[in-house]
């Protein structure tokens, strides 16, 4: 925690640019892109809703609830990069398909052998 006491804001997802970035965004398209299938670094197998729609009356943290997704992830931009609130970097998405891909870089996990079987 820092020392003034604050909570640490979450970089590119919090403010005023943030706040207003997200609302053009939502207003412009409600398909979300990555079910729509625009998204290059991930596919879903099988498509977690009906359609590519994003429900707008659903409540944050609903799956099909609205989320805005960073093209170029949060995680390899500057906490001072324009490109966290440019419209040409968000693009809508449902929450479950923004989180299951995540900054974009899908690795596969190394799934290690233990001395014994922990769960029955």
């Amino acid at each position: 925690m820092p020392k003034s006491g604050k909570p640490v804001k979450s970089r590119g997802r919090s403010g005023r640019l943030w706040e207003n970035a997200r609302a053009k965004c939502l207003a412009t398209s409600q398909i979300c892109w990555i079910c729509a299938g625009e998204c290059d670094d991930f596919k879903w197998e099988v498509l977690p809703f009906e359609s590519a729609a994003i429900d707008m009356t659903l409540e944050w943290p609903l799956g099909g609830s609205a989320s805005v997704d960073h093209k170029i992830p949060i995680s390899e931009l500057a906490p001072d990069d324009p490109r966290l609130w440019r419209q040409d970097n968000l693009a809508p998405a449902h929450l479950r398909c923004n989180s299951a891909r995540g900054d974009g870089k899908r690795e596969k996990r190394l799934v290690t052998k233990t001395s014994r079987v922990w769960v029955t």
